[in-house]
């Protein structure tokens, strides 16, 4: 079997390092080497925060059950150069590497899977990467426990030296996909969130090294397998995270405690992956998705302030019934609040296990009436793609809740300046 170095990235979170190490401790086979980083304190670190990473320390340091080296960087690193340089690192001394975060806790058999595919797809030019994680979409079955994909899962990964070569740290790096037609077209199934999260890199909003990979692979159109069941289980949805926010995916864990893997011996993308994963990408960034809604929330609240500031906004647009388009906690607030001045003729969600809201109906994005009139849309962030989604349907004006709130304020502040 293959030779591969186990790599375990930490910080400050004892609980969360902890439980990854119990699930490595209780794998079906051990890791050859375990190596884990320990990214370093930074000046302004508080005392309650150095007290956690001089916790987690003594855990990582108390690690007898393996082969373990602790590295413990001198300085604070930051998320993303900690990663990149412990995997530049471990490939001075190794060929393959499995790769866990500290709140990516293991299945039993997460190692013996890694270690299996990463045999298997040693010599192919197009298998770039081996995803520890399921993802939330329903892929057909093809009569084995994973297929291959066109994106990178950071919980949980592996990867060889000859493909990690191919990392390129470049914000340059989407321009060049789009320059070529064909790469285009596989950036829009696989990686119209990512364009997003380089942006928050720059603001200073996210230290994402993931995205570059991600895009790295996506140059080179390469394949990435994927089970069909999860064998990471991500604890890091507490908020303690850097990226992962608080609203956790759905995923089916991989329980099992021995398994004998059905690895394709095709490396192929799956079929029908255009249909699959459509949309799947640009409607899961989270950190995208919960900084707009929090924006819209707080416009919300100056609007709901400005009591009857929507109906003299209907009265000057002359619209007085309206769609509303999604239906999580910020969609329920949007329903409510516009169902006190407009008449809402209906709910657009993709959620095809709801059909009524508060005795509105709710009905899917084909099934749009033509001529339906204005419509409220609360992933505003997403626009592009709702676009797509309602081309065909005329007689419609889409209206992305933030512009919509705003042009309420507008309103009323206008009305109050002719008082």
């Amino acid at each position: 079997m293959v030779s591969a170095a186990t790599l375990l990235f930490t910080y400050c979170r004892p609980k969360h390092t902890r439980e990854v190490l119990n699930g490595l401790k209780h794998s079906t086979i051990l890791p050859e080497r375990l190596i884990i980083y320990q990214d370093g304190i930074s000046e302004d670190t508080s005392e309650d925060k150095i007290k956690l990473w001089k916790e987690v320390n003594s855990i990582i340091h108390g690690v007898n059950w393996c082969e373990c080296d602790v590295i413990e960087a001198k300085k604070n690193q930051g998320l993303s150069d900690s990663i990149v340089r412990g995997i530049n690192r471990a490939f001075e001394y190794f060929d393959a590497i499995i790769v866990l975060e500290d709140d990516c806790v293991p299945q039993p058999t997460f190692i013996e899977f890694m270690l299996k595919s990463l045999e298997k797809y040693a010599n192919a030019p197009n298998v770039f990467c081996i995803n520890g994680s399921d993802e939330p979409v329903e892929v057909i079955p093809n009569g084995y426990d994973a297929y291959f994909m066109g994106r990178i899962n950071s919980w949980g990964w592996a990867t060889w030296k000859s493909k990690w070569r191919s990392f390129d740290r470049n914000y340059r790096i989407i321009k060049e996909i789009r320059s070529d037609n064909d790469l285009s077209k596989w950036l829009d199934v696989w990686g119209r969130d990512l364009e997003a999260t380089l942006h928050m890199n720059v603001s200073g909003e996210t230290d994402s090294w993931a995205a570059f990979w991600a895009l790295s692979v996506m140059k080179r159109k390469g394949l990435c397998l994927s089970p069909y069941k999860s064998l990471v289980n991500n604890i890091g949805f507490d908020g303690t995270g850097r990226h992962c926010g608080c609203n956790k995916p759905i995923s089916e864990l991989d329980e099992a405690a021995r398994k004998d893997f059905r690895l394709p011996d095709n490396a192929e993308v799956i079929k029908n992956y255009e249909v699959i994963f459509d949309n799947y990408y640009n409607w899961i960034d989270p950190l995208v998705r919960e900084k707009y809604y929090t924006d819209v929330l707080i416009k919300w609240i100056e609007v709901i302030e400005k009591e009857g500031s929507i109906w003299k906004w209907s009265k000057k647009t002359r619209v007085n019934q309206v769609y509303v388009w999604g239906l999580g906690k910020v969609g329920k607030v949007t329903v409510k609040e516009l169902g006190k001045y407009l008449r809402v003729n209906g709910i657009i969600d993709r959620n095809n296990s709801i059909i009524e809201y508060c005795s509105i109906r709710v009905i899917q994005p084909q099934d749009i009436p033509e001529g339906a009139g204005t419509i409220v849309v609360v992933p505003g962030y997403d626009m592009k793609n709702i676009y797509q989604l309602a081309s065909s349907v005329g007689g419609i004006q889409l209206i992305p809740i933030h512009n919509f709130l705003e042009q309420v304020k507008d309103t009323w502040n206008e009305d109050k300046a002719q008082e």
